[in-house]
């Protein structure tokens, strides 16, 4: 499990803003060194990764509840822009009387989305840039108590300048991801 569950809130888009529904907000440097993924869940303005009680550790959900997605990607004055290639969630049930997903309707353990609009372009924040992309769906958290173990893989592909000739583009693409526990409802197996 990884402990990077902050993101920024201080440039550009706020992940409320968007929606009513439960905000799974992601971030990532094309420039970072290592592949995970800067995350927060927002909950009706709390962040559902809880730190004490019952359910510190994980994130909480209330059950039956919308969950969208917005991802949020960083990179030097070189950026030009980025594109989600796809976005899986894997998640594995802590007891099998659960069913395979916490999300309604998702009968199997991954669910993957595509279709994720080109970012705009960037803009300045200090000395990075960022550009935010929503995701292309809203699913809802299903209506059963229980525990999950989430994991997140995004797979982005991110123009560039080229360093030899800014006038030509160069296109990479890379593979970020999260793995928190989580709980819905009262989180009893």
């Amino acid at each position: 499990m990884t402990d990077s569950h902050s993101v920024p809130r201080d440039a550009g888009h706020d992940p409320r803003d968007a929606s009513d529904a439960i905000r799974m907000f992601v971030s990532f440097d094309v420039d970072q060194y290592s592949d995970l993924l800067c995350w927060v869940v927002d909950e009706d303005g709390k962040n559902a990764y809880r730190t004490h009680g019952v359910f510190a550790g994980t994130l909480h959900f209330d059950r039956a509840s919308p969950l969208g997605f917005l991802v949020r990607g960083w990179g030097g004055d070189d950026l030009l822009s980025f594109q989600v290639v796809s976005a899986t969630l894997i998640t594995i049930p802590a007891a099998p009387t659960l069913p395979p997903s916490p999300l309604d309707g998702v009968a199997v353990s991954t669910f993957t989305m595509t279709g994720f609009p080109a970012s705009d372009a960037p803009k300045k924040k200090g000395d990075r840039y960022f550009a935010d992309v929503a995701g292309p769906t809203t699913v809802r958290v299903v209506d059963v108590d229980g525990g999950w173990h989430l994991r997140m893989v995004l797979t982005v592909q991110f123009t560039k300048a080229s360093p030899s000739n800014p006038a030509d583009q160069v296109t990479h693409t890379r593979t970020f991801y999260f793995d928190p526990e989580s709980q819905v409802g009262n989180g009893t197996r």
